[in-house]
């Protein structure tokens, strides 16, 4: 019974942790008018960049880092040809369908012997939903290329010669 609590605890922090979006993406209703570029993660084979896409050309892409301890919070030029993945988040998911979760333990109140049966059946269903939810406005690189990304950055003709990487913010 204890490691059944234990399971649940651990997938339910698991799946939290993943419902993380950047104050800056826009709900689904504000999408079309948003100032600011999408929030992408890019792998590179020397190491991970996190943050707002500022532009895309040819040869290099610009993002705003997020500033973290391990980052300055400024703009990181990466070449296009040393990325090899990346994932695009672009909206806020609709809502967040944690309750379910959340309500676990209620279960052995109602559902009493039966709860053996029905929490793990309720944690599946609840985490594929938030999970499918979370990843509902999102892509990767095998669903959309690095040239497409121009789509979503806050340039996407490219950064303007009068706006320096500095002044980015």
């Amino acid at each position: 019974m204890m490691k059944i609590k234990i399971t649940i605890s651990v997938l339910f922090l698991f799946i939290l942790s993943g419902c993380f979006s950047p104050q800056y993406l826009p709900t689904t209703k504000n999408i079309d008018v948003n100032v600011y570029g999408s929030y992408i993660k890019v792998k590179t084979i020397k190491e991970r960049v996190y943050g707002e896409l500022i532009a895309v050309d040819e040869t290099q892409i610009i993002i705003l880092e997020n500033s973290t301890e391990y980052s300055t919070g400024k703009c990181k030029i990466i070449p296009l040809d040393s990325i090899y993945n990346f994932r695009l988040k672009y909206a806020k998911p609709k809502k967040v369908y944690v309750a379910p979760l959340i309500l676990l333990p209620v279960n052995f109140a109602i559902h009493g012997f039966y709860s053996l049966f029905t929490i793990p059946l309720q944690t599946i269903v609840s985490a594929s939903v938030l999970i499918s939810n979370e990843n509902a406005f999102q892509y990767n690189k095998n669903e959309i290329t690095i040239t497409e990304l121009k789509m979503f950055a806050r340039y996407p003709y490219g950064l303007p010669e009068n706006i320096s990487l500095e002044d980015i913010k």
